[in-house]
């Protein structure tokens, strides 16, 4: 029993400052044409120190098409409504396993950085982020 404990310590040996956690560094803005809300969303965030961000459209006329190269890099997936949820689900089921995705439920209502628009991002996504770190830390 000796030798079996030198060999394999009890759980409690492992520290947390050992086991590497996950990060929210890179976080994926997706709506249909990525022209306003994700294109507002990016803007609004891209100096923001907390993350990187990109941001993408699901529609074949977007801005930028969202691809699985993204999606792979993304630590958090936002998209504005439910229906880009389903889009990348069924369109990158390998890239988006395991992949959190985060609904802000933000209507195509708006023009690019309209201020309502900013407003519900700003509102809407901090409450995802701070959800999504707390989930990581459990």
């Amino acid at each position: 029993m000796g030798t079996l404990n030198r060999l394999y310590p009890p759980f409690p040996f492992f520290k947390e400052s050992l086991v590497k956690k996950k990060k929210l560094e890179n976080i994926l803005f997706v709506c249909t044409a990525n022209r306003m809300r994700s294109r507002t969303a990016e803007d609004l965030y891209k100096d923001d120190r907390r993350f990187k961000v990109q941001s993408a459209g699901t529609s074949s006329f977007a801005d930028s098409i969202l691809t699985g190269e993204m999606l792979q890099w993304a630590d958090l997936i936002v998209v504005m409504e439910k229906r880009h949820r389903d889009f990348i689900r069924k369109n990158f089921p390998g890239e988006s396993r395991g992949k959190e995705i985060a609904i802000l439920n933000i209507p195509d209502m708006f023009d690019y950085m309209e201020p309502a628009l900013v407003k519900e991002i700003r509102e809407k996504f901090e409450q995802v982020y701070v959800k999504a770190l707390r989930e990581l830390q459990k």
